[in-house]
């Protein structure tokens, strides 16, 4: 899934806000432009989301396509509460759960998300071997898959990312930091 762009104009017929109220967005840094191969500045929608979520603002349903985002843990708990922090701080996230890692390996495959968030703990497979397995895979190697820990450990974080994560968050993840790495990861396709 990539995320659409849209011209400034389209910022704000969506948002329904002054032309003025995008400048200022731009002006002081809180919303970024990329232009397109002719030039055209252009916004990311799930940058716009971000910035939304950021400023308390709730941002307009099918801005963004939703993201489906498989959380994976062997903790059903912290399954549950990731699932309520994800889908009351960003709804445009379809989240589903697996318990374990096996259980989330298998959803993965069968109906491949966008996103997955996995535990870098778990006892049948590490966060690790399950982020390898699923990179390995033709049919899923391009699922954007974001490791999240209780206890950080450098070294594995390093090699979590050499086996292909996007990144590793604190967990519970941190909404801001996930809609970050989404917006880098998802949403680098520009418009032309």
């Amino acid at each position: 899934m990539k995320a659409n762009y849209l011209t400034l104009l389209e910022v704000s017929r969506v948002l329904e806000v002054s032309s003025s109220v995008v400048s200022s967005w731009l002006e002081d840094g809180s919303l970024e432009t990329r232009r397109t191969t002719k030039g055209v500045p252009t916004v990311g929608a799930l940058a716009l989301v971000h910035l939304l979520l950021r400023k308390g603002m709730a941002p307009p349903l099918g801005l963004v396509p939703a993201i489906r985002t498989l959380v994976i843990d062997d903790e059903p708990a912290m399954l549950r509460s990731t699932a309520r922090l994800l889908k009351r701080s960003a709804p445009h996230l379809d989240v589903r759960l697996a318990v374990g890692a096996l259980n989330g390996l298998r959803e993965a495959t069968e109906r491949p998300p966008d996103v997955v968030l996995l535990d870098m703990y778990m006892p049948e497979l590490t966060g690790l071997e399950l982020c390898l397995r699923i990179k390995q895979r033709p049919s899923t190697a391009g699922i954007v898959v974001i490791g999240f820990s209780g206890r950080r450990d450098p070294s594995l974080e390093n090699d979590f990312q050499q086996a292909g994560a996007a990144a590793v968050l604190d967990k519970p993840p941190d909404v801001q930091q996930l809609l970050h790495v989404l917006e880098h990861d998802i949403g680098t396709e520009s418009r032309s």
